[in-house]
């Protein structure tokens, strides 16, 4: 009982000093100081600030990249967009839900704000990261999820193994034609290539396949009604 009662203080001093050095350090405490720095002014209203550039958005997911971390960025309106954070040396999103950003060029980060809590990339880093950028027309890839109505579709968690009992089979998608609003013709291969056939598929935002040669489809009268790729699961509602 006395070492159970100890690992659980010990763990609750850990989040308490956690919680501490968050409020003490603030955003700036998971950042590289010579390429950010404190606003010298408080955020105020943030809607407003530096001329209404700042948004709340939403954070999805998280990607540690090589030189920077990665965010899927839901607004409360409008297309998620995938947020580029330079210098960092920590996650200054890790358990945070939302935040107001600045979104440069590229979809780079260069403001951040939460409560009374306001950092600023430095304007030369910023300058030189924005000036690498290649600018394309293309939808970014933010995840299959992001590319369907997400109101008409769920997140299912972590793919199962036993695929075929649930009713998916493997497919290799040939071609995606868009038929209309929020619908697409789906070309289909099995996987020996030797099957082929078309199916449609409802309530989509854009093609969800761009950047999904192969994956495991539900099927239910020509019409896909769930997808298995390595890290996602999602089925129409019904």
């Amino acid at each position: 009982m006395a070492a159970y009662r100890a690992e659980e203080y010990f763990y609750l001093s850990s989040f308490i000093l956690q919680l501490l050095t968050m409020s003490l350090f603030g955003l700036l405490s998971s950042l590289d100081s010579s390429k950010w720095h404190d606003s010298d002014t408080p955020p105020g209203k943030h809607s407003e600030m530096e001329g209404g550039t700042y948004n709340n958005y939403g954070v999805m997911n998280t990607t540690q990249r090589s030189d920077h971390m990665e965010y899927v960025l839901v607004p409360d309106k409008g297309d998620p967009a995938k947020g580029k954070l330079y210098g960092c040396i920590g996650d200054p999103m890790r358990g945070v839900s939302s935040c107001w950003f600045s979104l440069g060029k590229g979809n780079i980060i260069k403001g951040m704000a939460m409560d009374d809590d306001w950092v600023l990339m430095n304007d030369d880093c910023l300058q030189t990261l924005e000036a690498a950028v290649v600018e394309s027309d293309e939808a970014p890839d933010m995840g299959l999820y992001m590319d369907l109505k997400t109101d008409k579709w769920s997140k299912k968690g972590q793919p199962p193994g036993g695929k075929y009992k649930l009713g998916y089979n493997q497919y290799d998608i040939t071609q995606v034609d868009i038929l209309g609003p929020g619908e697409l013709e789906v070309h289909l291969a099995t996987h020996s290539g030797r099957d082929q056939s078309s199916v449609k598929m409802f309530n989509v935002e854009r093609n969800c396949f761009r950047s999904t040669p192969t994956c495991f489809l539900k099927i239910t009268k020509g019409e896909i009604t769930g997808v298995m790729t390595k890290d996602d699961w999602i089925e129409l509602n019904r």
